[in-house]
């Protein structure tokens, strides 16, 4: 699957690295052609991940840099 490039406040965004780093903590996002929603909660660059929590469930989840790039949910 190739990324979807994303554009943040006028910054393309090809990477989740590049997409949580333009997140606040309690942001909330979705994967793409997903309806879960996630709540991000820290960038860990040490280990190339991101911590978040799946809204539907309550449970903390990491996503690794290689999944499909983010999406934003407008509420």
């Amino acid at each position: 699957m190739k990324p979807r490039t994303e554009i943040i406040d006028h910054k393309v965004v090809n990477s989740i690295a590049q997409l949580a780093s333009a997140l606040k903590p309690g942001d909330i996002f979705r994967r793409i052609n997903s309806k879960t929603r996630y709540s991000f909660d820290e960038l860990e660059l040490d280990e190339e991940k991101i911590r978040c929590r799946n809204m539907e469930t309550g449970a903390p989840e990491f996503l690794y840099y290689n999944a499909p790039v983010l999406k934003l949910v407008i509420i």
